[in-house]
């Protein structure tokens, strides 16, 4: 450690704002942060990506073949470009900065870029000129330089020239951060404000893991009084300690046998065990790691329900991916776009695109689409595009049909259903209808009884249908 300070006052190296390789013990040992800081990662990247062709650009076939060759094998490694990024999130989010090496060959056109890499975040260090950094892994160092600096850097002691061999020269480094006001070096991760969240959920873990290690001994006061043998103070706690203690041993039974004159009293700390302590606290304490990543729970695999019994992931997964996941997005597509291909492959006419992550309720889509299509508004064909499904063949006869009722019958075949409106009005149509019908006959019928009685004679009996 003395030497490792040493060098960093020797090569002007800034120190972190903080304990950074803290925060891997932290991720090592809280599920919450951890699972926070890859699905981050996989939202992002995890996508996919392609090149797009930009806006009134000219295309260039054998160029985008190139440098998409290049993005698909991207290093000597194994590693893909999407693992190479990935891991670039997860340092930002867990680490609050992240490390992309890039390198080049030096054919006779000029210098090509060859190689992308993720460097662990924890392990560089920014010079105060900010334009190296150095490296540390155990007592070895190596130094880089940042993309696009004009003058070579040894990568052994970072010193600068341009007299220094090809197989000494640093490589260049991306270095991205996340905003932190303490420090005009270094960015910090989202989770800072809520490492004492972090601490507790460790604490609570701890508290409980130590309940099972220590079963049937909770915290009290064996006393022994009396006269005993000298040795049955130690006795009695080797048993404790050897045959009481650990959840194999639970429930076990202490039986002492005091000679004439002794007793054993024993004085329990706690009154009663209960199941799961402070569950309301560690629930608490959750919620504020996930605050801290704007994380919906349900994609960390949490299930939540609102206070009425509905969910609010649909907005709670609006806020995350505006305000963590499409940034980040932004941020990964520029680095692409104006670093690696425009200024790694001269090349100004193709431009980096993620894809973007699928936020719809699908079950809710499909019963919306069911719905409007037994309403007569949808067809099989449109159907299908709003679920972004296989395409119906266009020769399907009844692909541009429109169905009607939970029959799902053709509008042809199943007519205009009646509601009760119309019910009515049919109903009292047919009322006035027969009521004009009936005085009519009425009508008649009275005009040809007063004929009648005028004429001094019987009418004659009128045939009335009956109504």
């Amino acid at each position: 450690m003395k030497a490792d300070s040493e060098y960093m006052t020797d090569k002007n190296l800034v120190p972190y704002p903080f304990n950074v390789a803290g925060f891997l013990l932290l991720q090592d040992n809280c599920t919450f942060f951890d699972a926070c800081v890859r699905q981050i990662a996989t939202d992002v990247i995890g996508q996919g990506w392609y090149l797009s062709l930009k806006e009134d650009a000219t295309e260039d076939k054998e160029m985008q073949k190139r440098i998409e060759d290049f993005l698909n094998d991207p290093n000597t490694d194994e590693d893909s470009l999407e693992d190479v990024l990935e891991r670039c999130i997860q340092d930002w989010a867990g680490r609050g900065w992240f490390c992309m090496e890039v390198s080049r060959d030096t054919p006779t056109t000029g210098p090509v870029i060859n190689g992308l890499y993720q460097v662990p975040a924890h392990t560089v260090k920014v010079h105060r000129d900010g334009a190296k950094y150095c490296q540390r892994r155990g007592v070895k160092y190596r130094w880089f330089k940042r993309f696009g600096y004009e003058h070579g850097v040894n990568v052994e002691d970072g010193s600068e020239g341009d007299t220094i061999p090809p197989e000494k020269q640093a490589h260049e480094m991306i270095f991205y951060r996340n905003y932190y006001g303490g420090s005009s070096w270094y960015g910090c991760p989202n989770i800072l404000p809520a490492v004492g969240a972090i601490k507790g959920l460790i604490g609570i873990r701890d508290y409980n893991l130590s309940f099972f290690e220590n079963y049937g001994v909770p915290a009290a006061i064996v006393t022994i009084e009396g006269e005993w043998e000298e040795d049955a103070t130690k006795l009695v706690s080797d048993f404790i300690d050897a045959e009481i203690k650990g959840s194999n041993n639970a429930h076990k039974t202490l039986v002492l046998n005091p000679g004439e004159g002794g007793s054993v009293k024993w004085v329990p700390l706690i009154a009663s065990i209960k199941e799961g302590h402070f569950k309301l606290y560690h629930v608490g304490l959750r919620d504020e790691v996930l605050v801290a990543y704007r994380m919906p729970p349900y994609r960390i695999g949490i299930s939540e329900t609102g206070s009425l019994g509905g969910s609010t992931a649909s907005e709670s997964t609006k806020i995350y991916i505006s305000s963590i996941v499409n940034p980040l997005k932004r941020v990964i597509e520029q680095i692409m776009t104006q670093k690696i291909i425009h200024d790694g492959f001269k090349c100004d006419s193709y431009e980096f695109v993620l894809e973007a992550i699928d936020i719809r309720d699908v079950a809710a889509e499909v019963n919306m689409a069911q719905v409007l299509f037994g309403m007569g508004v949808l067809t099989r064909v449109q159907v299908a595009e709003r679920l972004n499904l296989p395409a119906i063949p266009e020769e399907d006869p009844d692909a541009k049909t429109y169905y009607i009722s939970n029959a799902y019958k053709p509008l042809s075949e199943a007519g205009a259903p009646e509601n009760a409106v119309q019910m009515m009005e049919r109903q009292e149509a047919s009322v006035r209808e027969l009521s004009t019908k009936l005085g009519d006959i009425l009508k008649a019928a009275r005009q040809d009884k007063l004929k009648a009685q005028a004429e001094g004679g019987e009418p004659e009996a009128t045939n009335v249908e009956p109504v």
